[in-house]
Formats: C-alpha cells, sequence, structure tokens
C-alpha cells in the first residue's frame, strides 16, 4: 500500500515539480535541458539556399512572416501528456551576425484539418495556443550560413498525446534574413507559411515546387511526460482495491 502511495504522489508531484523548474526559462544557458521527446528531423537539407528557405520573422514595420509545421507525440502507457519545456532548431540567414538573433516567438497552434488555425485572419497568432517569448538563446554555427539554436522555454506549455498540433519560430527583428531550414526527416504534413499582406491564409512552401515532396522544417522539442487524470485515476483505483484485499486478508 505504501508503494502505490508512493507511486500516486510522484505521479502528481513530479511532473508539477519538472513544470514549475522549467517554467522559468533559459536557467541552464546552454539550450534545452530536457531530454528530446519529439525529433522531427536528425539532419537538415544542407542543398537549402537563401532563396528557398521561406522567412519566418517578426517585423515591427512590415514583412512579418511565420513558417509551420505539423507534430504529433504518441503516448507511452497510460495516456501519457507531455509538458514541452524546450525547442531545438536549425535556419540558415542571409545577413551579419547571424549567432545573436535579438528574440524569438514560439508559437503552437491547433490543427484546422491539414494547416494551422488562423485563415481569414490579417494576424493568425490571435487563435494561437500558446506563444512563448524568448530572448537570445543558445547558438551553434553550422558553417554555411546555417546556425542551429536551442534554449529551455521561458513558459512552458502542456499538450495532449496523439494530437496534431503545429508550431511557428519567428526571429523577432531578425536582420540577417533568416528562415528555418529543411527537415531530411519528412513525416507528417509539409510546412506552411503565412505572410503579412498575402491572402490570410496558410499557404504550401516554394520547396513544394522547387524540391518536391513533403517538406517539413528542422526542429526538435524538449520536455517531459505528464500524467493525465485518468492515468492518476487508475492509480487511485488500484490503491482503493490493495486497501479492500489487506482489510479481507
Amino acid at each position: 500500500m505504501k508503494h502505490l502511495r508512493f507511486l500516486a504522489f510522484a505521479a502528481i508531484v513530479g511532473p508539477v515539480i519538472c513544470f514549475v523548474s522549467s517554467a522559468s526559462g533559459n536557467m541552464m544557458g546552454g539550450g534545452a535541458s530536457d531530454a528530446q521527446i519529439y525529433i522531427n528531423y536528425a539532419t537538415y537539407d544542407v542543398t537549402t539556399v537563401a532563396g528557398l528557405a521561406q522567412g519566418s520573422r517578426f517585423r515591427t514595420t512590415g514583412n512579418d512572416s511565420q513558417m509551420a509545421d505539423d507534430f504529433s507525440i504518441g503516448g507511452t502507457g497510460f495516456g501519457l501528456g507531455y509538458t514541452i519545456t524546450g525547442v531545438t532548431w536549425t535556419g540558415l540567414h542571409g545577413g551579419k551576425n547571424p549567432l545573436v538573433v535579438p528574440g524569438w516567438n514560439i508559437i503552437i497552434y491547433s490543427d484546422a484539418v491539414g494547416t494551422p488555425t488562423g485563415t481569414g485572419f490579417a494576424d493568425p497568432t490571435v487563435t494561437a495556443l500558446h506563444i512563448s517569448v524568448e530572448g537570445v538563446v543558445s547558438s551553434f554555427d553550422e558553417g554555411d550560413s546555417f546556425v542551429t539554436y536551442s534554449t529551455d522555454l521561458t513558459t512552458a506549455f502542456i499538450l495532449d498525446s496523439n494530437t496534431r498540433y503545429w508550431i511557428a519560430i519567428q526571429a523577432i527583428d531578425s536582420a540577417s534574413g533568416f528562415g528555418l531550414a529543411r527537415s531530411m526527416t519528412q513525416q507528417g504534413f509539409g510546412a506552411v507559411s503565412y505572410s503579412e499582406g498575402a491572402i490570410d491564409a496558410w499557404e504550401g512552401l516554394p520547396w513544394d515546387e522547387e524540391i518536391g515532396g513533403d517538406n517539413d522544417i528542422a526542429f526538435n522539442l524538449h520536455g517531459v511526460a505528464l500524467p493525465t487524470p485518468g492515468a492518476l485515476a487508475l492509480l487511485g483505483i488500484a490503491g482503493i482495491f490493495m486497501s479492500r484485499r489487506r482489510r479481507e486478508a
């Protein structure tokens, strides 16, 4: 019985501790701290050139654009959800000082039958589930204008398992023409873009015409598993059952 009580306590308190510690953001100073729980790329496409890397930048004076890709994290028993605490991504730059981008928007959308929500809005972020605003993050120069970035999120967020979401990663006021690199993994739907002053709808990337096939963006998610209420209920039922057996014995 003590063992079951400990399991129930750990199931409740453990994820809460992880969430609180991760929500403070960028504590480690060296990129995302937790393990990767969703891998959308192991390698990126080195043949991607600046003309094919569609911009994903938040600009205060025009040319605001987003590039988004879908993901779904499968559960591993007891109907697990996940706390997303960090992100790693690789991008391509066409300007100076690419290692020092002043800030980033990490945006999460629900799925709207094959695209993110937000179609019909001048700014799709009004429909976003979550926006985490980051400052300068850990970076690594990959060479040939490619840079890999990684960070613990300032505000972590919780996602359901086996549910499709979309992530957009924007460089804030980047003067270097930032665009996300193309993933070589290829899973789910291809990435889509949304540009200020366009038709207020998510559109397929130029990669579709220039390279062909499904075209994902190069990002990975870090975090921890989080038991859902259903999982905790199962532990509670098991505890009641064992308690009754001990009394009957």
